[in-house]
């Protein structure tokens, strides 16, 4: 019958050498660092865009209703008779 398997031991009873060294787990962890990282600007940046077109539809919506603005003064110089607004 066997026993249950030696996990810390090879197939001759020597040691079984530990997989990950020192320098492994310190290269693993600084990949994990850099991906946090990653992880953490690009949430930020999507938070920063959504933002930035929220103004950007805000300013679409002010120029048109300065355009309107301007329409509506044009038409009501032209109704009155007043000389039109020139530029420069």
């Amino acid at each position: 019958m066997l026993g249950p398997p030696l996990a810390d031991k090879t197939m001759d009873g020597l040691p079984r050498p530990d997989p990950m060294t020192s320098s492994s787990r310190t290269i693993a962890a600084c990949a994990l660092m850099v991906l946090l990282a990653i992880g953490a600007l690009s949430f930020r940046n999507m938070i920063r865009d959504e933002e930035d077109r929220g103004l950007v539809t805000h300013t679409l919506l002010v120029v048109e209703k300065l355009q309107a603005i301007r329409i509506d003064i044009t038409q009501a110089e032209t109704a009155t008779g007043l000389p039109a607004h020139r530029a420069g």
